[in-house]
């Protein structure tokens, strides 16, 4: 035996287990990629919020500093005394001196953030001092003032400054606050206040905080608004890198107040958190080792990838077992089978579910001929037997019937009391449509096969399939009283639910009366046969016995009353759709009463008074409703329910009036189009208004305004605007004009009033909308 033939019955077990495994391969995979990538996203979000404490920590300490330096320049500008020495160029020396120690004793003592105060003298163009010396000549401050086209004013300037004690020389690093009114001419100020405050609380606030992490790699760092680092930044290097870095994540950054981002510097991986100082316009930076933040997250990647390898070799294992578990039944068929007669080679199949469709197509063709062969001969008999007893009962003889029973052709007995009962697929012209004869073939007989089947619990009965929309049941009852027809009534629902539940097919059924003589089955089927057509007055999976329609039958009136068709026609002229409706309802309430005959010569007779009532009008329009009264009249004698009459006469009626009053529509439709195209050609013209469009139509200006607003809902100056501000966005949206030759290319000479309809129309000015869509995109 080769190794094919080895392999090839195990093929459809090898593939269940292939796509077994793969499928829980990949469920194990995607869960645990999916659990990492969200470990990792949850451990970077609780880092960004744990920074974001401490830079929003610094962040107040600044701000607080801010607040009450900027509130020292204030209250010194604006003291009188101050102002004296700001302006006077002939101040005494002495009442310089104590001025300057009064603000020494007062405020630099009391303030351990204030490293010293200056009031520089416009006059004399000299700083008065808090430092040694009342008056000090600061270098390094003159050269600072000098830089800047003009000073910044109350905001921090990072600087050195330069002390001389004797021959020594020490450099301390401030925080200098500027306070003036005017900048001259000459570059200086017209007299200030100079505050320098010790940046040396805030360095070690911030060695402090580096000391939190005890490695010492993460590290935390000021940069004012001139990017430089406020402290001694050593690695030069370094700092320029994360400069860089951080003013390339600005530039395509939407929020530029703060944030988390990671960057390679000097080789190595950092995670980098921002924020800004707002009032002193600075940036707190907190540097992380990306490594370090990520160690957690790497070894908890390890142990998913040790889980993730244990869980597949254990789906390997389970995929096997569920495999076995699925192909067994398979497996048992296919070897049952290649141990029958079956001439089909399983080696030439792809796979057992392909050899098993061979045996099946084989088995069925097999079948139909037995089918065949069983039609040709006993089957055609019973069915010509079943047949005659049905067209022709008169001409079966008792001989006849008794040798069909001894045959074992028929089940029922001539001897027994008989009923007959006529089953109708409902909505047979839908049933007909959606299927094909091949498909109807394996419904009727599914239906016969049913209902048969469980009347069979209770009487001996044969069907007939007569290859229409009907199917015709002989059944043996017991005897004609007590609960008989209830009985056959239960059995039928019951074969009705089954036959929807499974092929969601209705059916109705109608039962004859009963009878001992075989020679009146023929009557017992016409009577059953008429029963079924009352179905029309009654809904789907309706099972009509005589007493239901023994009143109909015996009704003599041959139609409904002239009044309530007068009445229709009136109301139909008057174009009343609602009351035709209710007098409709009323007169099919009436034809539901009549015999069945009658019925279809009454439905008749409103259908031509209908069709003489639509002439009459059409007679008097000058466009006429065309309707195929000749078609609804073959229709009636296709329906199953008056219901479905009714529905197709009000939708005949609702064209008919509603059509009255489309044509007048119709023309004010088309007027309010003309205006709009007129509006949507000529908009960038300033005179474009109501009575100019009325001019081009030669119609009133009234008239127009009074259609236009009908038929759109809007005046006509309001869709002009419409239109012009629609235009006004497009040209905002995609071409650089400026707003003024926008307005001008949509015919408003009103700048002013342009701006009030944009802001009306869009709740924002021209230049606003325009920031927006620019910020959205970026």
């Amino acid at each position: 035996m080769s190794i094919k033939n080895i392999i090839s019955p195990k093929k459809y077990l090898n593939k269940i287990y292939l796509w077994v495994t793969l499928g829980m391969f990949l469920v194990l995979i995607v869960f645990s990629g999916i659990s990492y990538y969200n470990v990792q996203n949850e451990i970077l979000k609780n880092e960004y919020t744990a920074n974001r404490k401490i830079l929003n920590q610094i962040k107040f300490n600044i701000n607080y500093m801010d607040d009450m330096l900027v509130s020292v320049c204030f209250s010194t500008y604006y003291n009188s005394n101050v102002r004296n020495l700001i302006n006077n160029a002939n101040i005494d020396f002495g009442e310089v001196t104590k001025e300057i120690e009064t603000i020494k004793t007062s405020i630099v003592n009391t303030n351990p953030f204030i490293q010293s105060i200056y009031i520089y003298n416009r006059q004399i163009g000299k700083y008065y001092t808090t430092l040694d010396g009342v008056i000090y000549e600061d270098a390094s401050l003159n050269k600072l003032i000098k830089s800047y086209e003009e000073v910044p004013k109350l905001v921090p300037v990072y600087r050195k400054l330069n002390l001389t004690d004797g021959n020594t020389m020490t450099t301390k690093n401030v925080f200098t606050y500027f306070m003036y009114e005017f900048m001259r001419s000459d570059g200086y100020m017209d007299g200030a206040v100079i505050v320098n405050c010790n940046s040396d609380w805030l360095l070690r606030n911030i060695r402090e905080l580096n000391m939190v992490d005890k490695n010492g790699q993460d590290e935390i760092f000021i940069m004012d608004n001139d990017g430089n680092f406020i402290g001694d930044p050593g690695n030069d290097i370094f700092y320029n890198s994360l400069k860089l870095r951080y003013k390339d994540y600005i530039k395509n950054s939407a929020d530029k107040t703060a944030g988390i981002f990671e960057s390679d510097i000097n080789g190595k991986k950092y995670l980098i958190t921002f924020t800004n100082v707002e009032n002193a316009k600075w940036v707190i930076i907190k540097t992380q080792p990306y490594s370090l933040v990520f160690e957690s997250v790497n070894k908890i990647k390890t142990v998913f990838i040790v889980i993730t390898l244990i869980f597949i070799i254990l789906s390997f294992i389970l995929s096997l077992k569920i495999t076995k578990s699925i192909y067994n039944p398979i497996g048992k068929l296919v070897g049952q089978l290649r141990t029958g007669n079956i001439p089909i080679d399983n080696h030439k199949a792809k796979d057992e579910i392909s050899y098993l469709s061979e045996v099946y197509e084989y088995s069925l063709e097999k079948l139909n001929e037995y089918k065949s062969e069983k039609m040709s001969d006993k089957g055609i008999v019973k069915s010509y037997f079943l047949r005659k007893l049905l067209v022709d009962s008169y001409s079966v003889s008792t001989s006849e019937f008794r040798t069909m029973i001894k045959e074992k052709e028929v089940t029922i007995s001539n001897e027994a009391p008989f009923i007959v009962c006529v089953i109708k697929i409902d909505d047979y012209k839908k049933y007909i449509e959606k299927y094909n004869e091949e498909d109807r073939d394996i419904y009727r007989f599914a239906i016969i096969n049913i209902t048969s089947e469980i009347l069979s619990g209770k009487f001996k009965n044969e069907a007939i399939d007569l290859k229409s929309d009907q199917i015709v049941i002989i059944m043996n009852v017991d005897s004609e009283t007590g609960d008989l027809i209830n009985t056959i009534k239960e059995l039928i629902k019951q074969a009705q639910k089954f036959i929807f539940n499974y092929y969601k097919i209705k059916v109705s059924a109608s039962i004859s009366s009963c009878s001992n003589d075989t020679k009146e089955l023929t009557r017992l089927y016409n009577e059953a046969l008429n029963t079924s057509m009352y179905r029309l007055i009654f809904e789907s999976e309706t099972i009509i016995t005589q007493d239901m329609v023994k009143q109909n039958i015996e009704n003599q009136e041959i139609g409904y009353k002239a009044a309530l068709e007068r009445k229709l026609m009136q109301e139909i002229k008057v174009g009343n759709i609602e009351k035709s409706g209710e007098t409709v309802n009323s007169i099919l309430k009436e034809i539901s009463r009549l015999s069945y005959s009658n019925i279809v010569l009454a439905l008749l007779q409103l259908i031509n008074s209908l069709k003489a009532t639509v002439d009459e009008i059409n007679a008097q329009r000058f466009e006429s409703v065309y309707i195929d009264f000749n078609l609804l009249a073959r229709e009636i004698f296709e329906l199953e329910s008056l219901d479905e009459l009714q529905a197709k006469i009000m939708k005949l009626l609702k064209a008919v009036i509603d059509r009255s009053g489309s044509v007048e529509n119709e023309k004010q439709t088309a007027l309010a189009e003309a205006v709009k195209e007129i509006i949507n050609a000529n908009y960038f013209d300033s005179g474009l208004y109501l009575p100019e469009i009325s001019s081009r139509l030669n119609m009133s200006a009234k008239h127009i305004a009074r259609v236009f607003k009908t038929v759109t809902d809007m005046t006509v100056t309001e869709y002009i605007n419409e239109v012009r501000l629609k235009k006004a966005v497009e040209w905002l949206e995609n071409s650089k004009l400026s707003i003024h030759e926008i307005i001008s290319k949509i015919g408003i000479d009103n700048e002013s009033y342009f701006y009030k309809l944009f802001k009306m129309k869009y709740g924002v000015t021209p230049r606003e909308y325009t920031l927006n869509k620019n910020f959205k995109k970026s």
